[in-house]
């Protein structure tokens, strides 16, 4: 039943690891307790609202709920729990981002740590540089791609950001990263990418 407003008890999940934190909420993996599917539930940040959900918040729910893609992360529910609106979390699709876990795992520490949304996007740009149509069939065809100025950066830095790793990791990173869809590696290529095939080889557990 709807326990808030018509939002479900976030009790008929069950946690099970925390998968991140960021600027706009703490994500965990957590289990449906009556279908038994995995999801991501992310919890969102309310420390300093005084006048009810973040406005990015509504923006987010709203934008997921409106686009169906497979490509884009599905919203499946909003749940409640505790009283009244203090902790509310977005029920999505679990989908971990494998190449900024992969970069972490390379560098010891994030490699894309945005503040907001347009520094995240900023960081995302220093790191892989600006997409255009050569790169991203389509891109200025996208809504927002000809009415926002993004800075002059057209290079991708990954050899600079990770001088230590091999090539092969510098190439993995790159695919998982390509910012086209058509183009990105698909998990099917990640899993046997040459790079894993190289020394040092894994130790068993």
């Amino acid at each position: 039943k709807p326990f808030f407003g018509g939002c479900n008890n976030v009790d008929m999940y069950r946690k099970i690891s925390r998968i991140g934190e960021g600027t706009y909420g703490i994500v965990y993996s957590a289990r449906n307790k009556e279908t038994n599917e995995v999801v991501a539930l992310k919890k969102i940040r309310m420390e300093k609202e005084k006048d009810g959900l973040p406005i990015s918040s509504l923006r987010e729910i709203a934008l997921l709920k409106s686009l169906q893609h497979e490509n884009i992360i599905n919203v499946k529910d909003v749940v409640v729990g505790g009283a009244g609106l203090h902790n509310i979390f977005i029920v999505m699709e679990y989908c971990k981002q494998v190449s900024c876990i992969f970069g972490e795992l390379l560098k010891h520490r994030p490699i894309m740590p945005g503040n907001t949304e347009m520094n995240q996007l900023q960081k995302i740009f220093e790191l892989i540089g600006v997409p255009n149509p050569k790169i991203w069939s389509g891109f200025d065809k996208l809504p927002l791609a000809r009415s926002v100025r993004f800075p002059a950066q057209k290079f991708n830095q990954l050899k600079i950001e990770f001088p230590h790793v091999s090539d092969n990791a510098i190439d993995l990173l790159n695919g998982l990263l390509t910012y086209d869809p058509q183009k990105r590696f698909t998990v099917n290529q990640a899993i046997h990418h040459k790079y894993f095939k190289e020394s040092p080889w894994p130790k068993p557990p």
